[in-house]
């Protein structure tokens, strides 16, 4: 009888949250932009359904719902542009294990998506740093991509060790031709300079040829720092 009853409370659940998600959609219809759907596509930047809704509007409508496991995998599982990322407000931290992590991080393939799902969800789990140092660690593009836009927001729970790491990873990565991921390298190194003199020391030194180096990339990178250093000084 136990076996029967969770099994009728599990498609109570799972049609009322159909429910929730037809309700968000229809908000989705209402707050919709052609225009802004079209700018993106002509950015590269392609969904398999996009209704072009503003992220500032898709966490306005994350708060008329309580966070929720189940509602944010069927979320995720839609497959439409703006249910995706309003699933990276609605997963509770304390239920955003690593397999589901993992899962996620492997779908994504837009930077806006990259940008969100570390904004919104990775950054707030138990152990970002380690999140963090596996995905620029990877070999996968994506990965590294969110992996480097984790950096900038985590400085402060990186050890010694860590942020040698970060270093040491950029560096490897400094010739990257693919400005998605060059940009995040870069402003990830330069916040790592808010961590002292020591680190932006170590960081000077490390990239002072990028000044005339033939890789845009690095040069880039050098730029970032040296914008950095001179925030810091003010």
């Amino acid at each position: 009888m136990k076996n029967k009853s969770n099994y009728q409370d599990f498609i109570y659940y799972q049609s009322h949250n159909e429910q929730i998600i037809k309700q968000i959609i229809a908000k989705f219809r209402l707050s919709m932009s052609g225009i802004t759907s079209e700018c993106m596509t002509q950015k590269g930047i392609v969904y398999k359904k996009n209704y072009g809704v503003s992220t500032v509007r898709i966490k306005e409508i994350s708060k008329d719902y309580q966070p929720s496991a189940n509602l944010a995998k069927l979320l995720w599982n839609t497959n439409i542009r703006e249910t995706k990322i309003l699933a990276t407000h609605l997963l509770p931290k304390e239920e955003a294990n690593m397999d589901l992590i993992n899962k996620w991080i492997d779908a994504i393939d837009t930077i806006e998506l990259a940008e969100q799902l570390s904004m919104n969800l990775l950054i707030k789990t138990d152990n970002p740093s380690r999140i963090a140092l596996e995905c620029i660690l990877s070999t996968n593009h994506w990965h590294q991509v969110i992996g480097w836009l984790m950096i900038p927001r985590i400085i402060n729970m990186l050890d010694k060790s860590q942020t040698e790491q970060v270093i040491t990873r950029g560096l490897s990565l400094s010739k990257s031709e693919n400005y998605q991921l060059f940009k995040p390298i870069a402003i990830g190194l330069a916040r790592l300079c808010r961590q002292g003199d020591s680190t932006a020391v170590m960081l000077q030194s490390k990239t002072q040829n990028f000044e005339i180096s033939n890789s845009v990339s690095e040069q880039y990178i050098f730029n970032q720092i040296k914008q950095e250093l001179l925030f810091l000084e003010n």
